[in-house]
């Protein structure tokens, strides 16, 4: 079983990239590091951009029949590369990416190990509750697992997890799903609470998007809105030579900002094959937070299926959308 988890695992982080390999390559080699990014818990970094991971938030999972909650152990190193982008690179290249790999994970590791009872902020159902450190468990189980219907000792044998306890008793939530926080992250962060969880994209946008992409909008799934200026949608295009595409899109007060197109294959039904535990439907990105720092905005995401739940950030620079997942868990259901 866990050989299964592991080859899954890996799987996801293989393919969740998709970008020219030629720029991938250069960008990894110094020549044009303007996606590059180097994480660091030291101050000591490299490339054209610094991740701190210093308090960097955690998913939390909740809603057991316990009051505690807990976090994960895992962590997606920045910059993967697909499996066609990894093997078109050299074996000198392989071996640098793998071994940068093996750095972050490191280096976020020794971060949560040093910093683990930090943690004394839960942001669950658009609402910020105090949590305290109970435990952690780092030396048994599996990284990257949520084992939902383990307890006590077997649970640590399948996951490896941080627990932390609600102050005050069990909080009754809606979602099962959260986000934990330091103080001192929140303290030295601008914070924007979504405001609609079920925004319409204006006409306005919508027509942007068309003439932008020149592609024509099949559907909006959804939409948030962040605070008063700041609005986030997920949009589907047309299908085109048996292929589906989809975009993020942010508005803000500066103006649209597009990310990648993203696109996969038809099937012979006509349906798209996005997301194959969730039925080929389009990833379901719930948006929990978004932060605001000086010209960047950082929009804090969930995406949740049956058999995964992973944590990341939609980086709006500008015009550009940037997608940074900074961890993918398997869900075992015993």
């Amino acid at each position: 079983m866990k050989k299964i988890i592991f080859a899954i695992t890996s799987m996801m982080l293989l393919t969740s990239c998709v970008g020219d390999i030629k720029q991938k390559i250069k960008d990894m080699l110094g020549e044009a590091s303007t996606d590059s990014v180097a994480v660091t818990n030291s101050g000591e970094t490299q490339g054209a951009e610094v991740e701190d991971i210093k308090d960097m938030p955690l998913l939390a999972a909740g809603g057991y029949d316990e009051t505690d909650w807990y976090a994960p152990v895992g962590f997606v190193p920045s910059g993967l590369l697909s499996g066609d982008e990894y093997g078109a690179l050299s074996e000198e290249q392989q071996n640098a990416e793998n071994e940068r790999h093996l750095k972050e994970t490191a280096a976020f590791m020794d971060m949560l190990k040093q910093n683990k009872e930090r943690y004394t902020k839960l942001f669950v159902d658009d609402t910020w509750k105090d949590v305290e450190f109970v435990e952690a468990n780092f030396d048994r189980g599996q990284e990257s697992t949520f084992a939902m219907g383990w307890q006590g000792e077997e649970r640590k044998d399948h996951m490896q997890y941080l627990r932390y306890r609600p102050v005050g008793g069990k909080i009754n939530i809606q979602y099962e799903f959260g986000m934990l926080f330091t103080k001192e992250y929140v303290d030295s962060h601008n914070f924007l609470k979504v405001t609609d969880r079920n925004l319409a994209m204006p006409e306005d946008i919508f027509n942007k998007i068309e003439k932008q992409t020149g592609k024509k909008i099949a559907k909006v799934p959804y939409g948030y809105a962040m605070g008063k200026d700041y609005s986030y949608f997920v949009v589907q295009f047309v299908n085109e030579d048996q292929k589906a595409y989809a975009i993020h899109a942010v508005n803000t007060p500066e103006g649209l900002a597009l990310s990648e197109m993203e696109v996969t294959d038809v099937d012979e039904s006509g349906e798209a094959m996005w997301a194959v535990d969730m039925e080929g439907e389009y990833p379901m990105m719930n948006v929990q937070i978004a932060e605001t720092a000086g010209n960047v905005l950082k929009i804090w995401y969930t995406d949740l299926a049956p058999e995964h739940a992973c944590l990341g950030a939609f980086i709006v620079k500008g015009h550009k959308i940037t997608k940074r997942e900074h961890s993918q868990n398997y869900i075992w259901v015993n």
